[in-house]
């Protein structure tokens, strides 16, 4: 969780009367997802952020609480918020939410750390494996009609996992778990973090090394770092 400030309306603090989602269009209510603020007499509306005239929206302004689900917050945006003393990010980054203007009104902001770590690492090795197995190119070459007119498999360089390199740029919670699934399938990895969880690592079967090391020695590469001014632009073309 991230605080910002001194909470302007700690006297007040209760149950909110308004909890507005923020995201871009016009959105689709799901049942699932309200139901436990519901529950507890809570309930929450869906809007964009702005009007048609390119403002906040007045419903957005008279928020107390704004759960701000990919939508950028501005410091210009915080500046019309008149009711408003929380914001939720669902997920991990929040670097399209100006902070500094947030702490300046007194307004909380916190964020999900371990959202969609799951399904981030999961997701990331299958990649890793569609690009190992060629998925892609042999999906294509079977589609074209390949196979039947070349009687056989295309030639494609498959190496085993045992025999690769994966290198994995930021050891935090996705990293790991990355790691985690990559193990049993003899990945020999490297890692690079400013922060390396050693026991973790040990654990794991991960040695840490330099970053260029990681980069020079990987034959495939995965990037799980938060967005920060120390991190932006971190890899280059």
């Amino acid at each position: 969780m991230v605080e910002l400030g001194q909470w302007r309306h700690r006297e007040e603090w209760q149950l909110p009367s308004r909890v507005v989602v923020l995201q871009r269009g016009a959105g689709r209510r799901s049942a699932d997802y309200f139901a436990a603020t519901e529950a507890a007499g809570i309930p929450i509306e869906v809007q964009s952020l702005y009007d048609e005239a390119r403002t906040v929206d007045p419903a957005v302004r008279s928020a107390e609480i704004l759960v701000s689900s990919a939508v950028p917050i501005t410091a210009e945006d915080v500046q019309q918020l008149d009711r408003c003393r929380f914001i939720l990010r669902p997920y991990v980054g929040y670097d399209d939410i100006d902070v500094d203007a947030l702490t300046a009104r007194g307004i909380l902001l916190a964020n999900i750390p371990d959202a969609f770590s799951e399904e981030v690492a999961v997701h990331t090795l299958a990649l890793i494996l569609a690009f190992n197995r060629f998925l892609f190119r042999a999906d294509r070459y079977v589609r074209e009609g390949g196979y039947w007119t070349q009687r056989g498999r295309a030639d494609l360089p498959i190496h085993h996992p045992k025999a690769l390199t994966l290198g994995i740029i930021g050891f935090g919670t996705i990293g790991q778990l990355l790691a985690e699934r990559a193990k049993p399938l003899g990945f020999r990895m490297l890692a690079y973090d400013p922060f390396p969880a050693r026991e973790a690592a040990q654990r794991l079967g991960v040695a840490f090394s330099s970053l260029e090391e990681v980069l020079g020695q990987s034959d495939y590469l995965s990037l799980h770092v938060f967005l920060n001014t120390q991190t932006t632009h971190l890899m280059d073309e």
